[in-house]
């Protein structure tokens, strides 16, 4: 795994221990249940539904603005093509092996593409936790937002998602046919990485925001390591003092 390690904070974690098997892998259903646990959370509390909203729209911005700034660096052009090119992951060893992975139908290729995605993997988390109010909160606002933070004059749309409406249809304004994606490696982050913004993002805004947030926050990682794990728990930590801005 792909990790910056930091001193433990233990502030986030409870006395409490669990001996479940350790995970091969981070992989898209343990960031989706991040979500899911914050949401949980939040959802109790005055306000709750718009911290949340804030969370992820802030974590999708630094998404994109990592994006941007690679692309910025390289002389590209912030456009569709220099955003699919830019993304910063492809699907876990996991979702690969399972044929879990994200189905979609291009039903429009320009002037505005229009994609349905007919199953993914978060959906099938959000499912699976009983949560499809969470994430459908949570499709309806972080590819938006990802591209918001990559270049604001682009426009995305997400007219409907997987967990409300059975289907995710997503659409990009304005884009001419996209080329393959021409990915490249120094450009990906692991899928922990990915989990520890999450995490980060909900954590530091909420103990700001909210008299019981630390408290918050160590349920949500205590609830975390119940299900995949210590040692996962323990990976998130390590990222307690990462730039996430940082490319």
């Amino acid at each position: 795994m792909n990790k910056e390690k930091e001193t433990m904070d233990h502030t986030f974690v409870s006395k409490t221990h669990f001996n479940h098997p350790e995970p091969a892998e981070f992989t898209e259903y343990m960031h989706a249940s991040i979500a899911v646990l914050f949401g949980k959370q939040l959802l109790k509390a005055e306000k709750g539904k718009e911290i949340f909203s804030y969370c992820v729209e802030q974590y999708g911005r630094e998404r994109g603005m990592r994006m941007a700034k690679r692309c910025l660096r390289d002389q590209r052009n912030l456009d569709w093509q220099a955003y699919a090119d830019y993304r910063e992951w492809n699907p876990s060893e996991t979702v690969i092996k399972n044929n879990a992975g994200s189905r979609i139908q291009i039903e429009q290729a320009e002037p505005d593409r229009i994609s349905r995605f007919l199953n993914c993997p978060w959906a099938d988390q959000f499912a699976k936790m009983d949560a499809k109010e969470i994430g459908a909160l949570y499709c309806s606002l972080i590819d938006p937002s990802i591209v918001s933070g990559f270049n604001p004059s682009l426009v995305f749309l997400t007219d409907k998602n997987l967990s409300k409406d059975g289907y995710c249809l997503q659409i990009q304004k304005q884009c001419k046919e996209l080329k393959p994606s021409a990915l490249r490696k120094e450009n990906q982050k692991g899928m922990d990485y990915h989990c520890a913004h999450l995490f980060y993002t909900f954590a530091r805004t909420i103990e700001e925001v909210l008299p019981d947030g630390k408290k918050i926050n160590r349920k949500v990682l205590d609830a975390f390591a119940q299900v995949w794990g210590r040692e996962a728990a323990d990976t998130l930590i390590t990222y307690k003092n990462t730039d996430f801005l940082k490319i």
